[in-house]
């Protein structure tokens, strides 16, 4: 496809390890890489064209993961009636199985394969029910066991689900995080993960032992499908979260090294050690143990704008991100050979709860995916050369190789002016991005930062989706998960003002980057790549004004703080920063309005649930405690 190609979910790409491609069949020993998108996509209209199962066959892809189809199960092999004949339920769920298999048809009329995502356990209340005494955990009447029925009904489930979706090729298992079901008339769910958390480490650890041995014998075994087991779970941000299956190598080889290997069986972590963050370690478990693994990567990530402006992490992904000290970097490029690791698995779309709401238009999580996803197809074929006795010793692309190569395919077509100003956009980004959203005196991995030796959440996550969190979270004397907060920590836990004004220092030189970045988009030649040219243009202002929303609401905040601390406040500069937050709110809304394809506006309130309209008092309301305190104050 030789224009802007664009698509809004998660993709997939298999690569290269000492044992040759992982691929549907891995005797063949074929050089073409596994590439997996998932995503409600039958067909997307963006301005660039429309997005279907072809398309991203062209591109690659040869899987594509469908929403959970075991909610589209009748348990009529154990308990007839589930979905009363005639009932809405029951509607519900036969439409749903028509939908699904049509998708499936579509997807392997396109050359592709498909995976079906699910969260274990999710089950219809009415089953729950009727076999409670079996099913419900002893210590908690609405939380489903793992035990000897249960593993038999997960078992029964999958030969359910095969027999109805005989297109269906394997599943991806999360059991982490559970959102329970879908929204069905009179329908009630009981969700809950496979593995209780608040039991001891080792009965974790067993329990884990025995849900993906099951899996394993019930999926890869039984019927000769895949099974995409994922490592994700919340944990490791602080002491109260401490590091389970997912960020702990004692852990993962705990369980793993307990669970029998399988061609089918997959394990899939994470490429950072907690969330998708920066200033997070590499994970420590990739290239450990005796299982496949496939690396994941989050390319609209939320915690970063999700594409609204400028953030592209494809360099930092696979070179390892220039927050670390160069000795301590580490990205694909140093486990792409390593023979364990069969794929790379790269989110493009769909992270978080909320907005900002990009449209159609994703370019920056365009970018982060297939030059992503271009780099590992070109280090593949590197690690495929006949000739070279050590793997380890090939030559690898360099990211800059990978994105000059997919631009010039796929963005400015033969236009290397145009790929090299968007290439030095992109680089600049990734430090724009890290001023603007991080600080490296609490964040930081060098000696003396507050999370140079653990691990913790960093900045309180006080931006995320289009939220702008405040003193309620930066204020705090224990804030998110057990940490101090980072304004906090700034005032009290330091001996001079260094530390803060250092913070300071980095929002303006975030001001100071995306002012670049806005220059050099204004030098994309627009008569030829309209199209490209609005969206450079409109994402780097977006930021650009944004970046100075952040510098000066933090300003205020830390005058403001400090002076909470010692009896005493800066008026002058309190005044002058309100003053410089409430203009650049006003150029901000004027970009919204100027700029017909921005993203949805970021909002100075923070989450308070899952819910969109739940809110918490944000960066807003702790701006305003002292613009009201201000209103008495004589500036000097």
């Amino acid at each position: 496809m030789a224009n802007y190609f664009i698509h809004t979910t998660l993709a997939l790409t298999c690569c290269f390890g000492a044992r040759g491609i992982f691929s549907a069949d891995v005797n063949k020993g074929t050089s073409a890489p596994i590439v997996i998108n998932s995503g409600n996509l039958d067909g997307m209209l963006t301005p660039f064209g429309l997005i279907d199962y072809a398309g991203f066959a062209q591109q690659g892809y040869t899987h594509q993961v469908v929403s959970a189809v075991t909610t589209f199960a009748t348990y009529d092999w154990i308990s007839p009636g589930i979905y009363p004949s005639g009932s809405p339920q029951e509607k519900w769920r036969e439409d749903g199985v028509k939908a699904t298999q049509k998708r499936l048809a579509a997807v392997r009329q396109s050359g592709m394969k498909a995976i079906s995502s699910l969260d274990i356990f999710v089950v219809p209340e009415p089953l729950f029910y009727k076999f409670h005494e079996k099913m419900a955990d002893p210590a908690d009447a609405r939380r489903i066991d793992l035990n000897n029925f249960t593993l038999a009904l997960m078992d029964g489930l999958m030969t359910e689900i095969f027999q109805t979706f005989p297109d269906l090729d394997g599943i991806m298992v999360r059991v982490g995080e559970n959102y329970g079901g879908p929204k069905v008339p009179n329908m009630t769910w009981v969700a809950n993960g496979a593995v209780k958390f608040t039991d001891p480490f080792v009965d974790q650890q067993g329990n884990y032992i025995r849900f993906i041995s099951q899996l394993r014998e019930s999926v890869c075994v039984k019927h000769n499908k895949q099974v995409f087991f994922r490592t994700w779970d919340t944990s490791g941000f602080s002491p109260t979260k401490p590091a389970r299956f997912h960020p702990s190598l004692p852990y993962y080889l705990n369980v793993t090294n307990y669970v029998s290997t399988h061609k089918n069986l997959i394990f899939s972590i994470k490429h950072t050690s907690l969330d998708f963050w920066r200033y997070v370690r590499f994970n420590p478990c990739i290239t450990q143990g005796n299982h496949q693994q496939v690396i994941e990567v989050e390319a609209q990530r939320e915690y970063e704008g999700k594409g609204a402006f400028p953030v592209y992490i494809a360099d930092g992904v696979i070179d390892g991100f220039n927050e670390f000290p160069a000795a301590q970097r580490v990205g694909l490029r140093h486990v792409i050979a390593h023979p364990l690791v069969v794929g790379l698995w790269t989110w493009s779309g769909g992270g978080g709860w909320y907005g900002p709401n990009v449209h159609n238009a994703t370019l920056w999580p365009q970018l982060n995916t297939f030059v992503t996803a271009k780099w590992v197809t070109m280090a593949a074929q590197s690690l495929a050369t006949p000739d070279v006795p050590d793997r380890s010793q090939t030559q690898l692309p360099s990211a800059a190789d990978a994105f000059a190569a997919y631009c010039l395919q796929e963005i400015a077509i033969n236009d290397s002016a145009t790929c090299t100003a968007l290439y030095n956009i992109s680089v600049l980004s990734q430090d724009a991005v890290l001023a603007l959203r991080y600080v490296a005196a609490y964040d930081g991995v060098l000696p003396g930062s507050r999370c140079g030796a653990l691990s913790c959440m960093p900045t309180n996550n006080w931006l995320r989706d289009d939220r702008l969190g405040g003193l309620q979270l930066l204020g705090q004397r224990n804030g998110a998960y057990g940490n101090p907060g980072v304004i906090f920590w700034l005032i009290h836990n330091n001996t001079s003002d260094e530390p803060a004004r250092t913070a300071l220092a980095e929002k303006a030189r975030a001001i100071e980057l995306f002012a670049q970045i806005v220059a050099i988009a204004n030098s994309i030649d627009a008569k030829r790549w309209p199209v490209l040219a609005n969206e450079v243009l409109t994402t780097s202002v977006y930021g650009w004004r944004l970046s100075a929303i952040v510098r000066w609401g933090w300003e205020v905040m830390i005058l403001g703080f400090r002076g909470d601390v010692q009896g005493h406040y800066n008026c002058t500069g309190l005044l002058s920063s309100i003053s410089s937050y409430d203009q650049a709110w006003r150029d901000y809304n004027n970009t919204l309005r100027t700029y017909a394809r921005s993203a949805t506006a970021f909002l100075p309130v923070y989450e308070g649930g899952s819910k969109e309209s739940q809110v918490e008092p944000g960066l807003g309301a702790s701006v305003n405690a002292y613009r009201n305190y201000t209103k008495n104050c004589v500036p000097s």
